[in-house]
């Protein structure tokens, strides 16, 4: 969804989960409290982040589905800090890729979406 075509904006189901997936990040690092408009900030970036390495990594697919390469070569390519210092690195994205489907993604589950 977009707002004069230039500045996504994200929906509000879209906005919730990642607000609650980066509260719950900064609970597993120990952060005691935030104030509602550092979470909202902070699931806004995360949320610009995810849609920039989807998008690129469809790029680079060239097909139906994206692959661990295509997201791997799109992180590259978003320069992620530390995902590549070594080849270990490429191997626990490759391990969470592979294991990902067996794993709850939030620490609670979260409701489905539902349609009308």
């Amino acid at each position: 969804m977009t707002n004069d075509g230039a500045r996504f904006v994200p929906d509000d189901f879209g906005h919730a989960a990642a607000r609650l997936a980066v509260a719950q990040l900064c609970d597993a690092t120990e952060f005691h409290g935030a104030t509602a408009s550092a979470l909202d900030a902070f699931a806004d970036v995360a949320v610009r982040d995810l849609l920039d390495l989807g998008r690129i990594a469809e790029s680079h697919a060239d097909r139906t589905q994206c692959t661990v390469f295509d997201t791997i070569r799109s992180m590259e390519d978003l320069e992620a800090p530390r995902a590549f210092a070594s080849a270990g690195g490429i191997r626990e994205i490759i391990n969470f890729f592979e294991s990902a489907a067996d794993k709850i993604s939030f620490a609670q589950p979260i409701s489905n979406f539902w349609v009308v």
